[in-house]
């Protein structure tokens, strides 16, 4: 489709082990609200028709609630690695979410539409 980019080997194996242990060593904050689990760095926001108030917090929500843990947390090469593809070089079009969904059992993707807070850019990483 128009505008889809695939990059194979984006990152290496031992990159791979490296996010992996951002994901599950000290700091992991996985949530179970919904059939897979997730984790936030930068904005906390998920679209999703079941109301789970921490999934979707508004303005009045606390700032805590609003953000999930830091970018920074993330291994450094990642997000300039996603940056140096030029997808996000137009003013404004910052990375402001890294959603990690962990599929458990027999969840998967299900058909939707990204929620226009997402921006113009989705940049999807499978490991």
């Amino acid at each position: 489709p128009a505008g889809l980019r695939y990059c194979t080997n984006f990152i290496t194996r031992e990159e791979e082990s490296e996010v992996l242990q951002v994901l599950d060593g000290p700091g992991a904050a996985w949530m179970r609200k919904i059939r897979r689990a997730q984790q936030f760095f930068g904005m906390v926001y998920y679209q999703t028709s079941q109301a789970v108030p921490e999934l979707q917090p508004t303005t009045s929500s606390s700032k805590e609630a609003q953000e999930g843990r830091s970018l920074n947390e993330l291994p450094e090469w990642l997000l300039p690695r996603v940056r140096s593809l030029g997808l996000f070089s137009q003013p404004g079009q910052g990375i402001n979410q890294v959603l990690a969904n962990e599929y458990l059992e027999d969840s998967g993707i299900g058909s939707h539409v990204e929620d226009p807070a997402a921006g113009p850019t989705i940049v999807t990483l499978s490991l």
